[in-house]
């Protein structure tokens, strides 16, 4: 389940049937910022342990860093070191800690003073909204009020650490569903291909039929890298060929609204 969502309500009430998908998205960021911002001025062993796990998400030196045995002089962490680190690492991302790394983690909470731009850049590059409904269309049917709130999700955006840490790929091996477990909405994680041992978990950020250039742009502008999974690495060859100048041509075009 996600550590920290925006319900549909609290949604609702401030989109109030007015507005478009990039109103709508701006609304669900504020609200999970609120969320988080709330458990943070409000420290107990339970948002310690939420905390952790949306801060182990982040990579800045300006977040404080999550509870995890490392090499303090520096030096290669042997097997059992980095096996170490691992677990404790995924007990953080699970919000499931052992007993040392609850203690570790209520020592550091008091330190947490994260700011609002920190918070809602994370949740840009790693919450999870709605995936087969974008907020254009969730827009569109709230304003009409020809459907009801509760539609699409139980909730607008979700964070699960655990799920974040799953890498892209435009040719992705697994997808990911939601269900219902013991009245809590949950993230599955789905194969689409047999996935042999050792193979990494992969699946898009996007819609796989996205276009090339399109999944190259907003891969870049959201979440800061430049793809080159064996797809885009077979696209991108295809640049050298006659029809791919004939289409980036008309593409070009097409921006630039002539």
């Amino acid at each position: 389940p996600a550590i920290f969502s925006t319900p549909v309500e609290d949604v609702w009430e401030r989109f109030d049937g007015n507005g478009n998908g990039a109103r709508l998205e701006q609304i669900a960021d504020e609200v999970l910022v609120d969320k988080i911002r709330a458990s943070a001025e409000n420290i107990q062993d339970s948002s310690c342990m939420l905390l952790d796990a949306f801060l182990a998400q982040m990579s800045s030196d300006e977040v404080p860093s999550f509870p995890c045995d490392v090499s303090e002089n520096g030096k290669e962490l042997d097997s059992h070191q980095l096996e170490h680190q691992n677990s404790s690492f995924l007990e953080i991302l699970t919000a499931n800690p052992s007993v040392a790394t609850k203690a570790k983690s209520h020592a550091m909470c008091s330190n947490y003073n994260i700011d609002r731009d920190t918070i809602l850049s994370n949740i840009r590059r790693n919450a999870f909204g709605p995936d087969y409904h974008n907020y254009d269309k969730i827009a569109l049917c709230w304003s009409s009020n020809k459907c009801n709130k509760n539609k699409f999700y139980n909730r607008l955006l979700g964070v699960y650490p655990l799920a974040a840490m799953i890498n892209h790929s435009c040719s992705p091996n697994a997808v990911r569903v939601f269900s219902s477990f013991e009245g809590k909405e949950v993230m599955i994680v789905h194969a689409n291909v047999i996935i042999p041992k050792g193979t990494e978990i992969t699946w898009s950020y996007l819609p796989p039929s996205t276009d090339f250039f399109t999944r190259q742009k907003l891969l870049k502008d959201k979440y800061s890298f430049v793809c080159r999974c064996a797809r885009c690495l077979k696209e991108k060859d295809a640049t050298s060929s006659v029809f791919y100048q004939y289409w980036l041509e008309n593409w070009n075009n097409r921006e630039d609204g002539q």
